[in-house]
């Protein structure tokens, strides 16, 4: 028994990372010292907000690497999926809420 559960949660894990398999990875991300808020749809779109204004936009997952593109076409960044969260570009933790 204590084996069937070890390799469902390496299944898990290994599937988070899998391009094309966001199952796990929608929801709602705060960078709590930056007032920043994400919400990464199951759709494949997200909305980013700070600071009374908001950008929409494109993501995609590949291995444990996010990309961020703008609705306007521009490139928004990338990011790190991380436990409990999303590692920025300047090292910053967003906490999964």
């Amino acid at each position: 028994m204590q084996r069937l559960a070890a390799a469902a949660a390496v299944a898990a894990i290994v599937l988070a990372g899998v391009p094309g398999c966001i199952h796990r990875i929608p929801g709602t991300y705060v960078c709590a010292a930056e007032g920043k808020s994400l919400v990464l749809r199951s759709d494949g779109t997200f909305r980013i907000s700070a600071a009374n204004r908001g950008f929409d936009g494109t993501y995609q997952l590949t291995d444990h690497t996010l990309t961020l593109k703008t609705d306007q076409g521009g490139f928004a960044g990338t990011a790190t999926i991380v436990d409990g969260g999303i590692r920025d570009e300047e090292g910053k933790v967003w906490v999964r809420q």
